[in-house]
Parts: structure tokens; C-alpha cells; sequence
């Protein structure tokens, strides 16, 4: 598992619930670089793979951000 932690503005059940191509939240107040691809690319590598992406945040306190995938076929579910 890769576990990231930030200590950024977090974000709210909503905007994590909304995690998707091209979303940037509240760019009209924040200056945001990129194109708002990163959580859902890798959120849909893990999921081709059998794993997932989790996203836990606390507004004023970050973000941790935590992708897994299965080391092996089997734990998958694609055992022979």
C-alpha cells in the first residue's frame, strides 16, 4: 500500500465524493496547477488491478491518500 499525507486545506465528504476527470474544487479561490487528473488515474489503475483508492480528509488539517492493489493474481479474485 502507498499511503500520502498533506497538510493542505483538506477536503469536505462532498468534493471527495465527487473525485473525478477534471476536477479542481474551489479553483476560483485557490491558484491550482495541473489539469485535475491525478486522484482519478490512479483511482482506475487500482480498480483494473482489484485494488482501490481511499481518501480521508479533514478540512484546516489535509489529506491522506492511500492506493493498494494485490500482490498476486489470486488475491484478486483471478487465481487459476
Amino acid at each position: 500500500m502507498l499511503s500520502i499525507h498533506d497538510r493542505g486545506r483538506g477536503m469536505t465528504p462532498a468534493q471527495i465524493a465527487d473525485i473525478g476527470a477534471h476536477m479542481q474544487f474551489e479553483r476560483r479561490f485557490y491558484e491550482q496547477q495541473g489539469v485535475g487528473l491525478g486522484l482519478i488515474i490512479a483511482k482506475r489503475i487500482g480498480e483494473l488491478y482489484g485494488g482501490e483508492l481511499t481518501v480521508e480528509s479533514t478540512q484546516g488539517e489535509g489529506t491522506v491518500v492511500r492506493f493498494a492493489v494485490p500482490a498476486t493474481k489470486e488475491q484478486a479474485g483471478e487465481g487459476s
